[in-house]
Parts: C-alpha cells; sequence; structure tokens
C-alpha cells in the first residue's frame, strides 16, 4: 500500500533480506532497498529530516513505518509446549484454521497466534477460538 503514495525505501537494518516472489513483487513496485542499518532519525519532533545510515550517509525521507519484530515471552507457551513459527514480523504460535494450537485442546488467539498485529484480526481471530473451543467442549467430550 505505501508504494502506493509516492517513492519508498525499505530499510531491512541488514536484518533481512528479500528473495524470490517477495524480492519481484517489491521490485515490480518500485520499492528501493537499504541494507545499511538506521542508526539515527533526524527532525524537529514534527517532521522528519532525514535518517542517518551506519555507513555514515544520510537519506531524506518525508515520512517512516517502523516494523517490529513480535517477541513472545510468556513462559506459558513453553510450558504447554506449544509450537512457533518464525516469520520476518517475529514470532507467533503456530494454529490451524481454527485457531488450535499443536496441543490438543489449547486454542491460541489474537497476537499471539497472528503473523501481523492488528485489532480487526485480533477480534476475528477472538471469535474464531471462541467458537472452535467451545464446539471442542460440546463434541469431543
Amino acid at each position: 500500500m505505501i508504494p502506493d503514495w509516492g517513492a519508498t525505501t525499505l530499510f531491512t537494518q541488514g536484518q533481512y533480506k528479500p528473495e524470490g516472489e517477495v524480492l519481484d513483487h517489491l521490485h515490480q513496485r518500485g520499492v528501493s532497498l537499504e541494507e545499511s542499518a538506521i542508526v539515527r532519525v533526524v527532525g524537529d519532533g514534527e517532521h522528519i529530516q532525514h535518517v542517518e545510515l551506519a555507513d555514515g550517509r544520510q537519506t531524506a525521507i518525508q515520512g517512516l513505518y517502523v516494523a517490529p519484530q513480535v517477541t513472545i515471552t510468556s513462559p506459558i507457551v513453553a510450558k504447554l509446549k506449544l509450537e512457533t513459527v518464525e516469520t520476518p514480523m517475529g514470532t507467533h504460535i503456530k494454529v490451524d484454521e481454527f485457531k488450535e494450537s499443536s496441543t490438543a485442546g489449547v486454542f491460541v488467539a489474537g497476537d499471539l497466534s497472528n503473523p501481523m498485529q492488528n485489532g480487526t484480526f485480533a477480534i476475528a481471530s477472538g471469535t474464531m477460538a471462541g467458537v472452535a473451543a467451545h464446539r471442542a467442549l460440546m463434541f469431543n467430550h
């Protein structure tokens, strides 16, 4: 969506190297790739003027979207032996289409089960997990 608004650079921070179809899609959308890490964002607190890169270059930008990686810190995930999945956006718990985890009878919803964090996705995920858990209680006892 962002390339629709203008020139777009994906700053990978040297942590992510798009390949295959993802790289092809970025090129088709006109997205520039920058592997050198951003070490400083320069602006007046309201407007960004540029970013300074680890290799000493400065790049002018008008906006910056940040995509942090999600890390699961709850010890309950290991205690329940829930299988996880690593993605460019971080770690989430592996679930089936009904939000049941790799441990039968354990349903996972929201940001823990979604590779992309979003309020609407979390609500839909919770609804699916709730319905599936109810069905499991009713029909698998």
